[in-house]
């Protein structure tokens, strides 16, 4: 009997630490999340599981003492951002380019469809 009772606390013990403490989280927006898990600790937010679904709830919409609790500082912040936005200025420069790419290429097939698919002339 006494090593059923250590199996049953042992198992306990394991796995009480994996079952997630659920929260309710208000955002700096005002917004509420309720039964609150965090799933995954990004870069930039807290990927989460909620009542209503999962979301990933960024550093700067978390209130202060979340944000120093996982490290999130104005310099940290100012950093993601400016990564981001250098992100996305690339991603806008291939988007343009390959509009360009695009329009030339119906460019030359608009003038060879035209050569090869115009109407012979008939002679009366």
């Amino acid at each position: 009997m006494h090593a059923r009772n250590c199996n049953t606390r042992f198992f306990l013990l394991f796995l009480l630490p994996s079952v997630g403490f659920a929260l309710d989280l208000t955002t700096n927006d005002g917004r509420t999340y309720q039964g609150v898990e965090i799933v995954k600790v990004e870069e930039y937010g807290l990927r989460v599981a909620h009542s209503g679904g999962s979301r990933v709830l960024r550093f700067d919409d978390l209130p202060p003492g979340i944000q120093v609790q996982y490290g999130w500082t104005p310099e940290k912040s100012a950093a993601f951002k400016a990564k981001e936005a250098a992100r996305m200025a690339a991603g806008l420069e291939q988007l343009l380019r390959a509009n360009e790419e695009l329009k030339r290429r119906e460019a030359r097939r608009a003038v060879t469809g035209s050569a090869t698919n115009s109407p012979a002339k008939t002679e009366k």
